[in-house]
């Protein structure tokens, strides 16, 4: 831990919180991943009904900002990479209740101390260790995390949706730099994951893209980050044919998705982008509950998932998705072109 961590959880315990906050101002937390920020959004919108006119700003992660960034909302986002900067920004703010949506960094709730936050409010569990500097802690009631995050709003008075539904608000500009693609008779397809556990087969990906090229005459997208490039380019190689897009902002992966016919995808945050902008979208599923982190109220989002093969599951441990391997082409074949035909 760096001097400048060690000297904020010493601070925390010193630090007297805002007497006289206004109780519309709040802060929102979520520092983690592509999902986890994405999932916050009904959340925002529904903080936003009850509190038209308050005060509602976001410590977020580069990832997060290219998410929320034109959320109409959100009155300011902060980065957690500007952190000590933003200590002394957010204390000027005089925030009322922090409510923390997701994150993995221990010093966040030192974080909330110091900037005098009247009262923070978490869920159980979450936070290494440090629940005891939380001042209202919701129960775990291992709903969905869109719903999770739906119950800490509700906390403070706002009231959620009947069937929340995913947001990213994309301009023009971010359509820019993938206009010159195919993308109106395009299958998309997303062959990778943050853990091999969740990635199926390249070789069952490349059989489902070269019987849906032969049969209905679409063409392939690839995509992934620059760190997939190499899978993205075997993958290529195994169907013959596809353009491979490895250079995609967050914003223009969503404009993308927007544009495409069908998507195909691991569990992974683009599953979630699809879901924002109603894409027709085949998830496959692993030894992660789609129940808990899967599409919700996304019709358009259809989920092929298996039961754990192992006991106990290795999870990040597994090197090879045994259990995505009891998901044949044939399967993912015939959900495709029925989406496609409808």
């Amino acid at each position: 831990m760096g001097l400048k961590n060690r000297l904020l959880f010493f601070l925390a315990k010193l630090t007297k919180k805002h007497t006289n906050a206004p109780k519309d101002h709040f802060l929102l937390v979520s520092t983690t991943g592509l999902g986890d920020s994405i999932w916050a959004t009904p959340a925002i919108r529904a903080l936003r009904a009850h509190y038209p006119k308050g005060y509602i700003a976001i410590l977020t992660s580069q990832t997060g900002k290219e998410i929320f960034e034109t959320n109409p909302h959100l009155d300011e986002i902060f980065l957690i990479e500007h952190l000590w900067k933003v200590l002394f920004q957010l204390r000027k703010r005089t925030i009322h209740t922090v409510i923390i949506f997701h994150t993995s960094q221990r010093i966040i709730l030192p974080f909330c101390r110091y900037i005098k936050a009247h009262r923070v409010i978490g869920s159980p569990g979450m936070y290494k260790g440090l629940d005891h500097l939380l001042d209202h802690i919701l129960p775990d009631t291992q709903s969905h995390e869109i719903i999770r995050r739906l119950h800490l709003v509700h906390a403070v008075g706002a009231i959620p949706p009947e069937k929340p539904q995913l947001e990213i608000h994309i301009t023009k500009k971010d359509s820019a730099p993938i206009s010159h693609y195919p993308l109106e008779n395009a299958l998309c397809i997303h062959p990778g994951a943050q853990n091999k556990f969740k990635c199926w087969p390249l070789e069952s990906f490349a059989l489902v893209a070269k019987k849906m090229q032969a049969n209905l005459r679409c063409s392939i997208l690839l995509v992934g980050s620059p760190m997939e490039k190499n899978q993205l380019l075997t993958l290529k190689n195994l169907i013959g044919s596809g353009d491979c897009i490895t250079d995609c902002s967050i914003r223009s992966y969503a404009a993308l998705l927007k544009k495409v016919r069908l998507f195909l995808t691991n569990d992974t945050g683009p599953m979630h982008l699809a879901a924002a902008v109603h894409t027709q979208t085949i998830a496959l599923f692993g030894p992660t509950n789609p129940l808990r982190c899967g599409p919700l109220h996304a019709p358009h989002v259809h989920v092929l998932a298996t039961q754990p093969t192992c006991t106990p599951c290795l999870r990040k441990k597994c090197n090879e998705p045994f259990c995505l391997m009891q998901i044949s082409p044939d399967t993912v074949y015939t959900l495709a072109s029925t989406l496609w035909t409808q």
